[in-house]
């Protein structure tokens, strides 16, 4: 109906056509009807949509715990991570001070490497110097020893000549006197010259 003005016809005898007015009645109760299913659809439609949206809210809830969960779990492995990388760059220059020791160190040992090089070359050249030394030295002492085993063996052949010598001058001198003393003669000839 939808506002409009109705008007019935009327009879001869007076009031309305009872047919206009029947179905003025029978329209009024469709539209009643249409509007209460309207009203109805609307109504569960605004439940179906309210259902939807409290679900959807529950959702956004659920959402949003998990979110904070893994703010939660963001924040403590940003914060692991921050420790690791804290304690990554202490160790990286714990590392590079070794590192740099450890050159300081070798080029140090390399120094002392070449030290002891040039030392030993110097000890095995000394050693070298005192071993042609000690062989020049040895045989000079061998060379006076000889000599003065030569000089010992010459004074004592001269002393064996000259106690010969005088030996024989003695005897020469007592067959002149007469005097012989055979028995001291004898002594001395074995004991110098292994005679008799």
């Amino acid at each position: 109906m939808n506002g409009e003005i109705v008007f019935f016809r009327k009879r001869f005898f007076g009031g309305f056509n009872r047919k206009d007015v029947i179905k003025y009645i029978t329209e009024l109760a469709n539209d009643r009807n249409g509007h209460m299913e309207a009203k109805e659809k609307a109504e569960q439609d605004l439940q179906d949509h309210t259902a939807e949206m409290e679900a959807k809210i529950r959702e956004y809830e659920e959402q949003k715990i998990a979110l904070e969960l893994k703010t939660q779990e963001y924040d403590y492995l940003k914060s692991a991570f921050d420790d690791k990388t804290r304690e990554y760059d202490e160790l990286r220059n714990a590392f590079e001070a070794k590192t740099s020791e450890y050159g300081q160190l070798k080029n140090a040992y390399d120094a002392k490497a070449l030290e002891c090089i040039e030392l030993r070359t110097a000890a095995e050249t000394k050693k070298a110097e005192y071993e042609a030394e000690k062989q020049e030295s040895a045989m000079k002492e061998a060379e006076r020893r000889k000599t003065e085993e030569r000089e010992a063996e010459r004074r004592e052949a001269e002393k064996r000549e000259d106690e010969k010598r005088e030996l024989e001058r003695r005897e020469a001198e007592k067959k002149k006197t007469g005097r012989e003393d055979t028995v001291r003669i004898k002594k001395i000839k074995k004991k110098k010259f292994g005679l008799f």
